[in-house]
Parts: structure tokens; C-alpha cells; sequence
């Protein structure tokens, strides 16, 4: 009898997405500023470099799989990313236009979705320089 492998490395990613959440929303609202003791917590639990080394660590053991090629690897890990990343990219265009920001005329608008359809999400035009902090999606 076979038993399924239980771990704990979802949780642990979790937890460290929360950590780079709760750190940033602090930054945003200058809370680090001003309570000097709260940025020493929070760094007691580093939440990017443990969440890529554990991705990096499931990442590999998805390629090390039994039968696997790097064709199969590719196809899941676009399957994997590139859904949620578009879902993302449909609600931040009915944020966008919700709050009046979308420029139908303007090219830079088109270019901008394509860049976030692509891994090219760090492009941010200029019309979106007052939007939060001047990119629709800081986290991407």
C-alpha cells in the first residue's frame, strides 16, 4: 500500500507571499517608518528568497518527473502561469475602466495588454502614471 506524499511546501509558500504582502501594505501606509521594531519582525521571515527557493526547488522536481520532457515541462508551466496571469489582466482592465483610465485611442494602451500577455509585464506607459503607484499592477 502506497501513501500520498504530504509536504508543507504550498503552506510554506503561502506564508511567505503573506510576509512580502503584509511588508509592502506596512511600506505603502509608512507604518515601517514609524514603529522601528515592526521591520525586524517581519525580516526575521524573509518572504521573497524563501518563496523562489521553494518554487525553484518544486519548479525542478517537476521537471525531474519520470517520463518527463521538456516539451511536457514547458506546455504545464505555461498552463500553469499564463491563465491566472491573464484573468489578472481582464480585472485590471475592468478596473481600469471602472475608474476611467483606459484610453481607447491611444496605442501605448494595446501595447501595454500585450506586454502583460507576454513576460514583458514590467512595461508600464506613462498613462498610467496616476494609477496607484503608476503601474496597474505593481505586482507583476
Amino acid at each position: 500500500m502506497t501513501f500520498p506524499r504530504q509536504n508543507n511546501f504550498d503552506l510554506i509558500r503561502l506564508l511567505a507571499a503573506l510576509q512580502v504582502l503584509v511588508y509592502h501594505l506596512l511600506n505603502h501606509f509608512d507604518v515601517l517608518e514609524k514603529y522601528s521594531l515592526v521591520p525586524i519582525i517581519l525580516n526575521q521571515f524573509p518572504g521573497v528568497p524563501i518563496f523562489f527557493f521553494i518554487s525553484g526547488f518544486l519548479i525542478t522536481a517537476s521537471y525531474n518527473k519520470p517520463n518527463s520532457t521538456l516539451k511536457t515541462f514547458f506546455k504545464n508551466r505555461i498552463l500553469r502561469i499564463y491563465p491566472a496571469l491573464w484573468v489578472c489582466l481582464l480585472f485590471t482592465i475592468i478596473l481600469l475602466a471602472f475608474f476611467g483610465e483606459i484610453e481607447l485611442k491611444n496605442p501605448k494602451f494595446y501595447l501595454w495588454i500585450l506586454a502583460q500577455m507576454t513576460f514583458f509585464q514590467n512595461y508600464s506607459p506613462d498613462i498610467f502614471d496616476s494609477w496607484g503607484v503608476e503601474n496597474p499592477n505593481g505586482s507583476l
